[in-house]
C-alpha cells in the first residue's frame, strides 16, 4: 500500500484523523496498563520460582566449597611419586597421586598438578608436559 504525501491531503481530513486517534487513546492506555500489570505478575511468578530453585543450590555450594584434608600436601606426594622415574607426564602424575590416596574436589585437578610441577623447585620440565625430579 502506497503512502500519500501529507501535502496532498486536505486539512479537514487530517483533523478528522487526529480526532479519531485521540478517541482511541484512552482504550489503548487501558490496554497498555493491563499488559504492564500482567507482565509484572509474570515477573513476580518467575522471581519466586527462581528463588525457590536457588535455595537448594545455595546449600550445595557450601558443601562443595569445603577443602579436603590430606595428610601430605600435593607437592610432597608428587615428589614421592616421581622418585626413581626418569620422566612422567601430567596425566601419569595425576593418576599416581590419586591412586596414592590424595583426595580433591577440584574440577580442574590436571591444572593444579601442572601448576604444582611448574612452580615447585623440586621438579624440572624435561619436555612438553613431561616432568622429572631435579638431581
Amino acid at each position: 500500500m502506497r503512502r500519500s504525501r501529507l501535502s496532498t491531503i486536505a486539512m479537514a481530513d487530517l483533523q478528522q484523523e487526529i480526532q479519531r486517534r485521540q478517541k482511541m487513546l484512552p482504550k489503548l492506555i487501558a490496554q497498555r496498563d493491563a499488559l504492564n500489570q500482567e507482565i509484572a505478575e509474570l515477573q513476580g511468578l518467575a522471581k519466586s520460582a527462581v528463588q525457590e530453585e536457588a535455595k537448594p543450590q545455595a546449600a550445595s555450594k557450601k558443601t562443595r566449597g569445603r577443602m579436603v584434608k590430606n595428610k601430605i600436601n600435593l607437592a610432597d606426594l608428587l615428589s614421592q611419586f616421581l622418585k626413581g622415574k626418569a620422566k612422567v607426564t601430567i596425566g601419569e602424575a595425576m593418576e599416581g597421586v590419586l591412586s596414592a590416596g590424595y583426595k580433591t574436589k577440584s574440577r580442574a585437578f590436571r591444572n593444579v598438578v601442572n601448576n604444582t610441577l611448574l612452580q615447585d623447585k623440586r621438579f624440572k620440565s624435561v619436555g612438553r608436559g613431561e616432568f622429572a625430579l631435579k638431581a
